[in-house]
């Protein structure tokens, strides 16, 4: 509840979106990492709040991506994002949608149900060779192939219209 009563005063009259964009779990360069220049077109939208829900991007990395990409991402405050996994975990719950790589916050959302739309790679180990995610219903997977990762951010944005139109 505290999460959601935040998010409301901080962030009035649109749904608010998190998203997170790399991991530092392992060495996944290339395929499993997104550069957030290449999130512009999901960015570039008006009609949500966007929150970072990246362990480790400060509020300078905020500030510049927001001037580069001429977006409006914002950083959470009162929350150790990589410590406090209960804490994050209520937040994702608060959040109208999650968009997300494969890592720690896509998971999380999909366990706690929330709709979640997660860049992954086309194989997928953990579908067991289905087209969606056995494990989080709530969770839509957009393929991330290295051949046309544009197509995955416009199938994104797109996603994200359907979703927040449903809210």
């Amino acid at each position: 509840m505290f999460w959601k009563h935040v998010l409301a005063r901080e962030f009035p009259g649109r749904p608010v979106v998190g998203i997170s964009w790399r991991t530092g779990s392992y060495n996944a360069a290339g395929l499993y990492q997104t550069a957030i220049y290449e999130w512009n077109s999901v960015l570039d939208r008006t009609d949500v709040h966007f929150i970072s829900l990246q362990y480790d991007c400060d509020r300078d990395e905020i500030g510049e991506i927001n001037r580069s990409l001429g977006c409006s991402l914002n950083p959470i405050d009162g929350i150790d994002i990589f410590n406090e996994l209960d804490d994050l975990a209520s937040l994702i719950r608060a959040l109208d949608l999650v968009v997300s790589i494969d890592n720690i916050n896509a998971n999380l959302a999909g366990a706690l149900g929330v709709q979640t739309i997660q860049l992954t790679e086309p194989w997928g180990h953990s579908r067991l060779g289905q087209n969606f995610c056995p494990f989080y219903p709530s969770v839509k997977l957009v393929p991330l192939t290295q051949r046309d990762r544009e197509a995955a951010f416009k199938a994104t944005s797109d996603l994200i219209t359907d979703l927040i139109d449903r809210t």
